[in-house]
C-alpha cells in the first residue's frame, strides 16, 4: 500500500522492502518547521540503493562538479557585483559598488577588506530581511 508519512528523526536509517514488485519508488522530504528556527538551517540528504551499500568499498565521486567553482582571482569591482547578488539577489548600486570597492581594496580585494564586506553584507538589514 501507499504510506503518507512517516516521520525520522536527524541522522536515521530507512530501509523498505519493495520485493521487487514496484516499477516506481517516488518520495518527498519534508523538514518541519520547528527546525527552520535553527540558525545553522535544516538540510536533506537521501539516497535509493537496490542493496545497503558496503561502507568499506565505497567510490570516490569522478569527474567535474555538478556546478563550476566561482573564479578565486577576483578583482575589487567584480567580487562586489557577485557578493550582492549572491547574497542580496540585486545588482549594487554605483554608489555601493564604489563602497565597497573601497572596502576590498581599490584593485585587489584583502582578506581584510573581503571580511569587512562580508560582514557588513550580512548584518545588513536587507540581508536579514531576506533570509
Amino acid at each position: 500500500g501507499i504510506v503518507k508519512a512517516i516521520p525520522a528523526p536527524l541522522g536515521k536509517v530507512m530501509h523498505f522492502q519493495l520485493e521487487g514488485k514496484a516499477q516506481r519508488f517516488r518520495a518527498q522530504a519534508v523538514i518541519d518547521e520547528r527546525s527552520r528556527q535553527s540558525d545553522i538551517s535544516p538540510a536533506v540528504r537521501f539516497f535509493v540503493f537496490t542493496e545497503e551499500p558496503d561502507t568499506e568499498q565505497l567510490v570516490r565521486v569522478e569527474g567535474d562538479p555538478p556546478r563550476a567553482a566561482p573564479p578565486s582571482d577576483w578583482d575589487a569591482p567584480a567580487l562586489v557585483r557577485y557578493l550582492y547578488q549572491h547574497l542580496l539577489g540585486r545588482p549594487p548600486a554605483p554608489t555601493e559598488l564604489q563602497l565597497a570597492t573601497d572596502t576590498l581594496g581599490s584593485t585587489k580585494p584583502t582578506l581584510e577588506g573581503t571580511e569587512d564586506l562580508l560582514w557588513a553584507l550580512l548584518m545588513s538589514p536587507e540581508f536579514q530581511y531576506l533570509h
